[in-house]
């Protein structure tokens, strides 16, 4: 039994929630479970790459769009577990590695980004079907985020905090990647219901 499930049991038995709340609270104990796992493995990547600090930036830049921008999700949590942890390690690999430098190019490529970002959220999948005022109220949360991400990027790079700012920029590179590959995704599936329709007609 899932430890979130025992919880949830726990709670029904001393009446702390009612019935009807029991699936909510599961699903948002198993969700804020594997956020946290997730976390603690960034942190231990970061930490053995050598860039804790970076991981910490990440963290409070990425995070946020992840959540209310949507984008790809992998079938399965534990594929999704692995992908999240391989693109996390490539972001860290490419900041430690590569010599990023003040420039035009950095600042088109940001704000590109951020466009993609801005016209592509949020996104849904087939899984979790967002109703119009959830998408209403998400676009509004990942607009400030952007914001955020403007005003930290304009501050940071003006007094070349590279560490901060690449952390930025890279991480709105792996948000509008997952966005893409998401739409991708989602083209690819409606095609292939289309064909099943047609074929069963």
């Amino acid at each position: 039994m899932k430890i979130e499930t025992k919880v949830c049991e726990k709670l029904l038995r001393d009446k702390v929630i009612q019935e009807e709340e029991k699936d909510i609270i599961q699903y948002g104990l198993h969700q804020g479970g594997m956020l946290f796992v997730n976390i603690c493995t960034l942190m231990i990547v970061c930490t053995t790459i050598g860039c804790a600090t970076q991981g910490f930036w990440f963290l409070v830049y990425f995070w946020p769009l992840r959540i209310y921008a949507g984008g790809y999700h992998a079938d399965t949590e534990k594929k999704c577990y692995f992908l999240s942890t391989f693109s996390e390690i490539a972001i860290f690999l490419i900041a430690h590695f590569f010599d990023f430098t003040r420039g035009i190019e950095i600042i088109l490529i940001t704000l590109t980004l951020m466009v993609i970002i801005f016209l592509m959220t949020p996104q849904d999948t087939e899984n979790r079907r967002l109703s119009d005022k959830e998408k209403t109220v998400y676009k509004k949360k990942v607009n400030k985020v952007l914001v955020f991400h403007v005003i930290s990027f304009v501050m940071m790079y003006l007094i070349d905090k590279k560490e901060i700012w690449e952390i930025i920029l890279l991480s709105q590179a792996l948000m509008a990647f997952i966005l893409i590959i998401g739409h991708m995704k989602e083209i690819l599936k409606s095609k292939e219901n289309e064909n099943a329709t047609t074929k069963a007609c």
